[in-house]
């Protein structure tokens, strides 16, 4: 009997193929982080350089330049699409993640030229993707406020209404 619903999106690690170079980056990259005690999720970090490459294979631009512009369409179009196209959750943490990764990029000096400098690309997330000025997530999982939950009494130990 046939399905109105589509597949279930899956994690990332599990069913996107990275090149073995992508690999090599994409473990170097989280090494650093780390070593720095930096956020790096592993789905997050595997999408973000399978979009870059994506990204780069279907116009002349290096893979490790960044600029504000790109960036802000990186987070809201082509993350989100691609995932889309390829079954894949959008993970949570792509903010703090792309942080952490550009963070990396600077530090090694491996960003190419024609970028947008650290600060103005920090600025876009933190103004795009909910992290603050230290990289971090403004709403981490597990941490959101809930509402109050009250104890109710039983029947038998209500007082009834005064007239």
């Amino acid at each position: 009997m046939p399905s109105d619903t589509a597949p279930a999106a899956l994690p990332a690690r599990r069913v996107v193929p990275l090149s073995p170079e992508l690999r090599q980056h994409r473990r170097s990259v989280a090494q650093a982080a780390l070593a720095t005690g930096r956020p790096l999720g592993l789905d997050s970090i595997t999408v973000i350089l399978a979009v870059k490459q994506f990204e780069t294979s279907t116009s002349a631009t290096p893979f490790t330049r960044w600029t504000t512009r790109q960036l802000v369409a990186f987070l809201w179009g082509s993350v989100t699409e691609w995932c889309a196209a390829n079954g894949v959750l959008v993970p949570g943490d792509v903010g703090e993640s792309l942080w952490t990764y550009l963070t990396v990029l600077f530090e090694q000096g491996s960003v190419a030229s024609g970028s947008s400098s650290l600060r103005e690309l920090r600025d876009v997330l933190v103004e795009q993707a909910g992290v603050t000025r230290s990289g971090r997530s403004r709403h981490p999982p597990g941490r959101r406020p809930s509402a109050a939950v009250h104890q109710l009494r039983h029947p038998s130990k209500v007082r009834p209404l005064s007239r």
